[in-house]
């Protein structure tokens, strides 16, 4: 038996909040969140708004916030895989200068026939690059 739903979800808030229940208030305010756009049509919403436009208020503006830490947590997100890359063609390149790959390397080693093909995907790609434009 399920007790909170998206019908009663704003009530059982404006109870919580009444008798003094942060956990209940809290779980009902994130369902709120999540599930903005179906409890914005329900009749609990539309009486909430006419008798406590405060917590409407109170409402829209913890929406916004969530909506702007999801947008952070994306750029973030962004950024970390941006650096991630950054830092394999770092390491790619180092390696190429530092040890060599098969056909390019640094001017005072000699190219040894035998050595084992690159296992860096990325150090591949520079080598192809590299030689296209040499």
């Amino acid at each position: 038996m399920v007790f909170l739903t998206l019908e009663n979800v704003v009530d059982i808030f404006q109870l919580a909040l009444l008798c003094d229940a942060p956990r209940l208030s809290h779980i009902c305010h994130r369902m709120i969140l999540k599930n903005f756009q179906e409890i914005s049509m329900t009749e609990g919403w539309k009486v909430m708004k006419k008798c406590h436009p405060a917590l409407e208020k109170a409402l829209m503006v913890s929406l916004a916030n969530e909506e702007n830490m999801q947008r952070e947590r994306t750029r973030r997100s962004k950024e970390r895989k941006i650096y991630l890359q950054l830092y394999e063609a770092m390491e790619a390149l180092v390696h190429i200068c530092r040890d060599g790959c098969q056909t390019i390397g640094p001017h005072d080693k000699a190219f040894q026939n035998n050595r084992a093909p690159t296992i860096i995907q990325l150090a591949k790609d520079f080598e192809m690059i590299i030689r296209h434009f040499a």
